[in-house]
C-alpha cells in the first residue's frame, strides 16, 4: 500500500468508538433522536489481508443512513446516521465484499434515548 493511500486510510474520525454493550459479534450505541453522528467498523483482523471492494449499509425502518464511507482498500467503514425516534431500537448492518469474493456482516444496534 503506498503511503499517501496509508494516510488517508488513517484519517478516520472515530467520536463513537465506545461500545457500550458488546458480545463479540455486535455492538450497541445510544443516539439522541436528534443527533446525526458516524460509527465505524474495522475488518481488519477478519481481512487478513484481503481487501474490501464493496459495501453496503442495511438499516431497519425509522433511522436514515445518511452517508456511508471508506477509501478502498481500507479496512474501516463508516455509516452516517440520522433520526430515529426515542425508546426505540435500530439495527444497522455493515455488508462487505472483498477481492476473494468473501462477504460478511456486522450488525450494531442504535439505542434512539432522548436526551
Amino acid at each position: 500500500m503506498n503511503a499517501s493511500l496509508l494516510k488517508e486510510c488513517t484519517r478516520i474520525d472515530i467520536r463513537n468508538t465506545k461500545r457500550e454493550v458488546s458480545n463479540g459479534k455486535s455492538s450497541a450505541y445510544d443516539k439522541d433522536p436528534n443527533a446525526v453522528l458516524d460509527y465505524s467498523e474495522d475488518w481488519t483482523a477478519w481481512l487478513a489481508g484481503d481487501t474490501i471492494t464493496a459495501l453496503s449499509i442495511i438499516a431497519t425502518s425509522g433511522i436514515t443512513v445518511q452517508s456511508q464511507t471508506t477509501t478502498f482498500p481500507c479496512s474501516v467503514v463508516t455509516v452516517w446516521l440520522a433520526g430515529g425516534t426515542g425508546s426505540i431500537s435500530y439495527s444497522v448492518t455493515f455488508h462487505v465484499t472483498t477481492t476473494a469474493g468473501r462477504q460478511d456482516d456486522r450488525t450494531i444496534t442504535i439505542n434512539c434515548i432522548d436526551r
